[in-house]
């Protein structure tokens, strides 16, 4: 993985040693826990990362990230799922307890 927040997996971050690719769902605000660690480096810039109320952090995280095209941040910033899991950064809807913490895609 480079330093720049790219990995083998696509654009993500290194959290509590594991790479978490970025989904790009937006995670719903009445779900948002609270704040694990600031300032995580990721795609040139830095995030906070938070909790996802009712997921495990081993499966999925909240980082707020901006102007990431093709996501709810294009153009402005929003919370996306984080998830070290390729199938569930792929495809968070098709994992029911992630898919009932997200907006609708």
């Amino acid at each position: 993985m480079g330093s720049d927040g790219e990995g083998a997996t696509g654009s993500g971050f290194t959290f509590r040693g594991d790479f978490y690719s970025l989904s790009g769902a937006e995670v719903r605000s009445d779900r948002l826990g609270p704040v694990m660690d600031r300032d995580v480096p990721i795609m040139d810039t830095t995030t906070d990362v938070r909790e996802v109320l009712g997921i495990n952090p081993d499966i999925a995280v909240a980082a707020r990230l901006t102007d990431v095209g093709g996501t709810a941040a294009e153009g402005g910033a929003a919370w996306l799922l984080m998830s070290p899991d390729p199938d569930v950064a792929a495809d968070p809807w098709s994992y029911p307890d992630v898919a009932d913490a997200l907006n609708p895609g």
